[in-house]
């Protein structure tokens, strides 16, 4: 049977590749196994506008934009990257900085490199657009100087909350005696690197000694910093803190026999160290519970008509719980 061929000719249509974004990195990190991990974060991120390709890998007529990657250190705590449109009248160049935590993968800290690339290009392109689309309202001199500013960038993690306010609950251990109840108003603020915060808090407990109709009230306050330790996802982190205390123990006691009363106090100094955990459902709001220990110069001794009615020892524990409220 003879044979029958068919020819389909017309118009050609040429061929098309994305436009690129060349990633430039210190040249100890261009053979590391997490390189294309970071490429291919970029590329994802992106969405279909860019592909994300190393420095040395593209050709200026393909480029979308240039990405210049710089870390603080050979820990990888921090990274520094720099995004510059190719497109547009002039180049445009967007900077971010990115805090990274000990307890970070290091293939996590490739991954949102390059997903903070995509970003940085997306934002670029987006304003240029806007540029575009806006007439010109200055005077040219006016308007070349603003096109030359660079918009302030924040970090890929400040959407994350850098203070929060904590509302807790506390209960006093103390050998031989009733506890104390009380409670403590706690505010942190995160340093950077976000992994380190200082803290301030007021704080008051009561103990009453039935027996001997005394009251013990003690009012401190109290300063440090602290380190998260631990995080498990985005929702749960475990931190531990140190600092100085200074508190006004107030005493006041009723003789059981003539019903005559009366109080003293005592200005005492301390260190504190806690280690806490919380879970936070939502960005803004959680709870969270700990321990705390305490260390006084020295014990307080507590005297009537010439006894020893009580005795506050040097070193106390008190457990805690209650919620927290963020803030960006």
């Amino acid at each position: 049977m003879p044979g029958c061929g068919i020819l389909l000719d017309g118009p050609r249509l040429p061929l098309t590749m994305s436009p690129t974004i060349a990633v430039d990195l210190p040249a100890a990190d261009v053979a590391s196994p997490y390189a294309q991990t970071l490429l291919d974060a970029c590329t994802l991120g992106t969405q279909s506008l860019a592909r994300c390709v190393a420095g040395q890998q593209t050709t200026d007529d393909q480029g979308l934009a240039v990405a210049i990657v710089t870390w603080n250190g050979p820990a990888r705590m921090g990274a520094h990257v720099e995004v510059g449109l190719r497109t547009g009248v002039e180049p445009r160049w967007w900077a971010r900085d990115l805090a990274f935590s000990a307890v970070d993968p290091e293939v996590e800290r490739w991954r949102t490199v390059g997903f903070a690339i995509a970003t940085i290009a997306g934002d670029l392109v987006e304003h240029e657009r806007a540029e575009s689309r806006r007439e010109p309202t200055l005077p040219a001199p006016a308007a070349e100087h603003a096109s030359r500013e660079t918009p302030p960038v924040e970090d890929s993690r400040d959407s994350s909350p850098r203070s929060w306010l904590d509302t807790l609950f506390s209960v006093e251990a103390a050998a031989g005696s009733s506890p104390a109840f009380g409670g403590e108003l706690r505010f942190a603020r995160s340093l950077r690197p976000e992994s380190v915060f200082v803290t301030a808090a007021a704080a008051g407990t009561v103990r009453r000694l039935d027996p001997d109709r005394l009251q013990i009230l003690r009012l401190g306050i109290s300063t440090g910093i602290g380190l998260v330790a631990l995080r498990l996802g985005d929702r749960v982190r475990f931190t531990v803190r140190a600092g100085a205390a200074l508190q006004l123990v107030q005493v006041t006691g009723t003789d059981t026999l003539t019903g005559a009363s009366g109080q003293a106090g005592r200005w005492i100094v301390g260190l504190e160290e806690a280690l806490d955990g919380s879970w936070m459902p939502s960005p803004r709001f959680g709870f969270v519970a700990g321990v705390q220990a305490g260390e006084a110069t020295g014990a307080v001794d507590i005297r009537g008509h010439g006894h020893l009615l009580a005795r506050l020892p040097a070193v106390g524990w008190v457990g805690q719980g209650g919620v927290r409220i963020a803030f960006p």
